[in-house]
């Protein structure tokens, strides 16, 4: 206990050094000056550090440039770091330090973030918009601990959770916590914050206990903001048995402040701890008031999240939703990724138009817990808005949980009608050369046949393949999908054929239909979900690439023989889909023409090339198309 001022700057400390020093740190009582820069620390490491720190805070005069003793002494009106290096160790001792500042006015950092820290403490400030600053996990750390009375906070565009991939978690970390024991902050946004998996969990944290951990115990704080050291930091306010044990008096117009400061969101720090201190009768009433009315009942604050275009995978997306549907228990959510929710809980809606809004995994699985319950919507677009994991050009990590959970709703909803999915790589891919997924587009089609409200099914460009023919009987074997699968209400008198979809047909007998055999027990299945009574079907199919393949011709043959087979359906549209010869030559000898439709288009093909070569003339399928129109 002889050193004052230690220098382990540019050491390489690694995790196991930074624990070993932090606990010699925490038994020494002479140092006063430590610099630990330029050593990379990282998550474990800061936080060992800052809890070492924190242990005795009045020893302390400087932490790698920062001027603790003068923060704890209410030395500083603005605090300059525009020089400093600021990383998560720094940004964490910082978040200790400010609670015990009372005179502190403005924090600058290198980055131009500002944090007007006496106004978010007074109330001054309700709304702050930190969008596209700059700034970095431990920007955030230092703003959680200051949020104040804010009511909104905008964090767009920023790297919280650090570089791409890199899956920061402290700094969603310290919001989720801050939000457990703020009250006051009702709208949050955080679009494009490179916010991962561990991120995600530790926000969701937050989320679910909004506001809960706003009790405390009395004297964690003096008026000087003096730390108690008893270890006790983390209590409630006092049972009757702990304050007949109370000694030293307190006026009472202190305690009913500090009352106040609970019911209120006033206090710098939610936790107190009430030994040695004589509150008297008075004293004991006001708190055993607080403690048995106000401090029980919830408290939760936020209403409005945002956390779109960040890529936390389904674990990440999980934990949230989970989040999201606790809370929601409240009633009190208006708004999570830029859905509607008390509109929709409400059944204030018909039309609900999402197109491009990106509310992702975490949003459809949210949507989904909402849409089971809703009794008023009739449509719903849920185009380009990354619903499996993936935005336009691929990037991120394909998940199908939420489409998977809104297939679940869509089957104890009784309300939508017409439900547009475009846009939203389905099949996880981008091109017909990488893997093929097809659990979300298994999961819509088995939903089809339960649905007793949805006609109108919207799945263009999701680069569907080879892979989900087996959910929807083939026509969206595709590698560029632009399809509507349209049933519209018919007139009742128009009776159904009992045998049309084939209900006493084998599997066999479907695969016979085709030279190419193959298993098409799911073409029966697309056909009972088109056939519901007083429906009259159609498929437009254009722009997809149903032809050219090499099991095109099997696709299309089967697609042939199950139209063939209905009585009412009426136009079958599959323009630009790069049918070949051989592929039209499929679909009718598999007897597309046989049965009712009327209108078939086949413009924007290739009707008399071939799949198997770009040079020369293939006119066996126009022969019979030829053939068939003759008997049609």
């Amino acid at each position: 206990n002889e050193i004052t001022k230690l220098d382990f700057s540019d050491y390489d400390l690694q995790v196991v050094d930074a624990i070993v020093l932090a606990a010699a740190i925490t038994n020494n009582r002479s140092l006063s000056t430590l610099n630990l820069q330029q050593n990379n620390s990282g998550g474990r490491w800061a936080s060992a550090i800052a809890d070492a720190l924190a242990v005795q805070p009045d020893q302390w005069f400087s932490f790698n440039g920062l001027p603790l003793r003068n923060l704890k002494c209410n030395q500083e009106l603005e605090l300059d770091l525009r020089d400093l290096t600021i990383g998560l160790v720094e940004g964490m001792v910082l978040a200790r330090w400010l609670p015990l500042n009372r005179s502190l006015h403005l924090i600058r950092m290198a980055c131009g973030f500002e944090v007007p820290i006496n106004a978010l403490r007074t109330g001054m400030v309700t709304k702050l918009s930190l969008s596209n600053t700059g700034l970095q996990p431990e920007h955030a750390i230092v703003l959680a601990s200051a949020l104040g009375s804010l009511e909104t906070l905008i964090l767009n565009d920023n790297h919280i959770g650090g570089m791409p991939g890199n899956d920061v978690a402290e700094g969603f970390e310290a919001l989720g916590a801050a939000l457990k024991e703020n009250t006051s902050l009702t709208e949050l946004k955080l679009i494009r914050t490179q916010m991962g998996p561990r991120g995600a969990i530790a926000l969701a944290a937050g989320v679910m206990l909004n506001g809960e951990q706003r009790t405390g115990s009395l004297a964690d704080h003096d008026d000087q903001g003096k730390v108690a050291n008893d270890g006790d930091s983390f209590g409630s306010i006092p049972s009757d048995e702990e304050l007949d044990k109370l000694d030293e008096e307190v006026d009472l117009s202190t305690i009913k402040a500090m009352a106040g400061a609970f019911l209120f969101n006033q206090s710098p720090k939610q936790s107190y701890n009430c030994a040695g201190v004589k509150i008297g009768i008075e004293g004991k009433e006001v708190l055993a008031a607080t403690n048995s009315n106000e401090m029980k009942k919830p408290t939760r604050s936020l209403t409005s999240l945002d956390v779109r275009q960040n890529y936390f995978g389904g674990d990440g997306a999980r934990a949230l939703t989970n989040a999201i549907a606790m809370a929601g228990q409240t009633g009190m959510w208006v708004c999570f990724n830029c859905i509607p929710l008390r509109d929709m809980a409400g059944d204030q809606l018909t039309e609900l138009d999402l197109e491009h809004t990106g509310i992702g995994v975490t949003g459809v699985h949210v949507l989904a817990n909402w849409l089971a319950l809703n009794g008023s919507l009739q449509t719903l677009n849920l185009s380009s808005n990354e619903l499996c994991g993936l935005d336009s050009s691929g990037n991120g990590e394909y998940e199908a949980s939420g489409i998977k959970a809104l297939a679940r709703s869509l089957v104890l909803n009784k309300t939508v009608g017409k439900l547009v999915l475009d846009s939203n790589q389905l099949a996880g891919r981008q091109c017909v050369d990488q893997e093929e997924h097809d659990e979300g587009i298994n999961a819509l089609a088995e939903s089809l046949s339960k649905c007793v409200s949805l006609t109108a099914l919207s799945l263009g460009k999701n680069m569907v393949g080879p892979k989900c023919t087996t959910a929807f009987a083939m026509c969206l074997s595709s590698n560029m999908l632009h399809i509507m699968m349209d049933c519209g209400i018919n007139n009742a008198s128009q009776q159904m054929d009992a045998d049309c979809f084939g209900s006493d047909c084998s599997d066999e007998e479907y695969s016979e239909s085709s030279d190419k055999g193959g298993d098409f027990s799911s073409i029966k299945k697309l056909a009972r979900a088109f056939l519901k009574p007083n429906l009259d079907p159609g498929l437009e199919g254009s722009g997809n690439a149903l032809g050219g393949q090499m099991d095109s011709p099997s696709t299309l043959a089967a697609l042939g023989k199950v139209i063939g087979d209905l009585v009412t359906f009426r136009l079958l549209d599959l323009s630009s889909n790069g049918i070949a010869s051989e592929d039209l030559m499929a679909l009718i000898d598999g007897g597309v023409l046989n049965g009712s439709l009327q209108v078939l288009i086949l413009d924007d093909n290739q009707l008399a090339g071939s799949s198997k070569s770009s040079y020369g003339e293939n006119v066996k399928g126009l022969e019979s198309l030829g053939k068939a129109l003759k008997d049609n």
